[in-house]
């Protein structure tokens, strides 16, 4: 035997509002996905095992992944060990399904490493956290580490970053609607976006302010809806976000609704509820909200017919945490 090997898993997520403006200071709502990275460590040289619930294991790492192991490391003084990530959940086939899956591997790596040092990542979040942070934005500084944070805490939180500052606060889904996510089929490079979103802020400042204050008004407004749990509230202020994510693609010159996600609108509204792009839209996931007593099994043709896939992920998962450790054997 070549001693234990130690297991940790990490939530994908999905925004819920807040896209584009959280980059710039303002507060977004993240929602922990239970699709998770899982992140396996054991001794130098040993990848004879493979990790938990039976996934494949993946050994290639992203460099923000790589680093967040570094970083926790460093915090508590252990001796690096070999990472093996498995984030098969967070992809259909070889395409991303844009829940985060970087995010919630170095997220993952971290909490390993503090479960190898005999700590209970879910009692050490906040540190899980700050590793995978500094992990994360030594590769995209730009960043502003909601998916990161969700990721660490799970559940439903507001997520704020002003300069080194980061405000991180729990709140409850809402019981007045279904919400549920739906896949566009299109994966999406979040960078080329924001990059056309960042062009706009430079050669028109103003047209770029008008755009965001509209994200920051409709996503003001969607926090207070679900804090009240007014649906009504809720499907009014998610069309204003659609509305106000659509204009900002429309001026930047960057395909943030596209037909599939205005075809996902127009679906939503048949049924009496909202939708809109989660995260920088383009592709990727979507969130739909229904009214209760709404037959989302009925809209399956529509979906398909568009293109859309509905996926059954359980929202609002549980954060970092570890996964039970095995032995590794020696291969001989």
């Amino acid at each position: 035997m070549r001693g234990p090997t130690y297991i940790a898993s990490a939530p994908g997520k999905v925004m819920v509002s807040g896209e584009y403006a959280v980059l710039e200071g303002a507060p977004a709502l993240v929602l922990a996905v239970d699709a998770r990275a899982v992140a396996r460590l054991g001794p130098p040289g040993d990848r004879s095992g493979h990790a938990s619930h039976g996934s494949r294991v993946q050994h290639a790492h992203g460099p923000e992944v790589m680093l967040a192991k570094e970083y926790a490391e460093r915090a508590l003084g252990v001796s690096p060990m070999d990472l093996s990530l498995d984030t098969d959940a967070l992809r259909e086939g070889d395409r991303k399904l844009g829940l985060g899956s970087s995010a919630a591997g170095a997220v993952a790596a971290s909490a390993a490493v503090f479960a190898s040092a005999g700590l209970d990542p879910a009692r050490e979040r906040g540190r899980v956290f700050d590793a995978a942070l500094a992990g994360h934005h030594a590769v995209a500084p730009n960043g502003s580490g909601a998916d990161v944070a969700s990721a660490a805490y799970g559940g439903l939180i507001r997520f704020r970053r002003q300069g080194d500052q980061t405000e991180i606060e729990t709140r409850t889904l809402p019981s007045s609607v279904v919400l549920s996510l739906v896949w566009t089929g299109s994966p999406v490079r979040t960078s080329d976006l924001v990059l056309r979103v960042k062009a706009l802020a430079a050669r028109d400042p103003a047209a770029h302010r008008r755009a965001i204050d509209a994200i920051v008004d409709a996503a003001s407004a969607l926090e207070r809806g679900i804090a009240t749990d007014d649906a009504d509230a809720i499907f009014s202020a998610t069309h204003a976000h659609h509305h106000a994510m659509r204009a900002l693609g429309e001026v930047a010159d960057a395909p943030i609704v596209t037909p599939a996600l205005a075809a996902l609108d127009r679906i939503a509204r048949s049924a009496g509820g909202a939708a809109k792009p989660s995260g920088a839209g383009g592709g990727d996931v979507a969130l739909l909200f229904l009214p209760r007593a709404a037959d989302a099994a009925s809209l399956i043709p529509a979906f398909s017919a568009a293109g859309l896939t509905a996926l059954s992920l359980p929202l609002g998962a549980e954060g970092a945490r570890a996964e039970p450790s095995e032995l590794s054997s020696s291969g001989g």
